[in-house]
């Protein structure tokens, strides 16, 4: 890059054919196919399922009051028969919601201030199994003169509609990286990382079954605060169990979403090999309920990672699993049946085997499966292909 001029450039790009110059010392079949593909309509929504961020997307039963679209605005692209509120009505159309960036405070570069936007964007899934893609796009959360909708290619000029897109990916990025990857695949295990080094001894079952998935934790990112960090404020809430954060933004069945289509696959292979290990030295739920090093396990994770906030993303105060809240199989569409537990807090103790082993499998997927699913696309941009 040196050689090049592009390491120390400062100024704008002077065209796209300059920018694809960065990838010309390590081309990979991602990086090829998403430079001739990114300008498209359906390989931008599909980013959204399979991208660096597949956890933001929700099914969309009623439109927020401050993204107004019209019937007008998006007839052509839903077709002839149907309307946005039947498509509304049948579940057919998701939303992707960055609000939370909203008057975040940009940095300075080069003496030149930075922007960023807080998109809504709504996307229609085509009846048949048909692609995905985008209706609408407000880059803020406030609608006006100031902040129209952009609409598909044909009714805006098409480089408004490209620029739109481009911000969302933006927005996409930053959202990806102070959330989905800093705070829930690095600060968040650094949580469960230090009550197993605090209260498991090395001899306890639980501290030999979760070593593996947490050794490089701290390092990681004693490191990342020595050099990435920038001292700000995060959120404190998110879905910790992978099947209830599936049914809480109701993508259940919306095709080709390998993050789900596989995570489920690994949650459930996890879940199984927790629950053959907790049988071995848990014969019991009262066995759970008197292991002290188990419930100091648990309730610092409570006290000192989630504040004793009981609104936290996992369970209630004490973890009660519903029978049916284990996952099953390996194919989809997935059935999933979340506990009433899963939908308020994490658990300050664990008084069964069946929560322990839900407890277990929601750590080591966490520090593991989910970190790699959201921190690979980094990396290697995931084209609408599985695996």
């Amino acid at each position: 890059m040196k050689i090049k001029g592009l390491l120390d450039r400062k100024g704008p790009w002077r065209s796209l054919n300059e920018m694809k110059r960065i990838f010309n010392f390590r081309k990979t079949p991602a990086a090829e196919y998403t430079f001739e593909h990114w300008q498209e309509d359906a390989f931008f929504a599909s980013q959204f399922l399979n991208g660096l961020n597949p956890v933001l997307i929700c099914r969309c039963h009623s439109l927020p009051k401050n993204f107004p679209v019209t019937d007008a605005m998006v007839a052509s692209a839903l077709g002839p028969g149907t309307s946005l509120q039947a498509e509304l009505e049948k579940g057919s159309l998701f939303l992707v919601d960055h609000g939370i960036l909203s008057n975040i405070h940009t940095s300075v570069i080069n003496g030149r201030p930075q922007f960023s936007a807080a998109p809504m964007t709504l996307l229609y899934q085509h009846p048949g199994a048909g692609p995905l893609l985008p209706l609408a796009i407000q880059l803020s959360q406030t609608p006006g003169p100031n902040s129209p909708i952009f609409l598909p290619s044909g009714t805006v000029p098409k480089w408004d509609w490209l620029l739109a897109k481009t911000w969302v990916r933006n927005a996409e990025f930053s959202f990806h990286e102070a959330l989905t990857h800093l705070l829930h695949s690095h600060l968040l295990p650094e949580v469960f990382t230090l009550a197993t080094l605090r209260q498991l001894p090395h001899c306890h079952p639980l501290f030999k079954l979760l070593i593996p998935h947490t050794r490089y934790t701290l390092h990681i990112n004693t490191l990342a605060r020595e050099m990435l960090i920038v001292p700000g404020q995060v959120v404190d809430r998110s879905a910790l169990s992978l099947s209830e954060d599936i049914r809480t933004r109701g993508v259940e069945d919306i095709p080709g979403y390998y993050y789900r289509d596989d995570g489920m696959q690994i949650w459930g292979a996890v879940e199984r090999f927790v629950s053959e290990i907790v049988s071995i030295y848990y014969a019991s739920d009262e066995s759970v309920q008197d292991d002290r090093e188990l419930q100091a396990w648990v309730g610092e994770i409570f006290s000192k990672g989630f504040l004793n906030r009981e609104s936290s993303g996992m369970g209630t105060s004490t973890l009660r699993l519903h029978p049916q809240a284990s996952v099953a199989g390996s194919s989809g569409p997935w059935k999933l049946h979340p506990s009433p537990a899963l939908l308020a807090g994490i658990p300050s103790s664990l008084e069964t085997r069946e929560a322990l082993v839900r407890y277990v499998t929601m750590v080591i997927f966490i520090c593991s499966a989910r970190h790699s699913a959201c921190g690979a696309g980094e990396e290697k941009p995931v084209p609408g292909v599985a695996g």
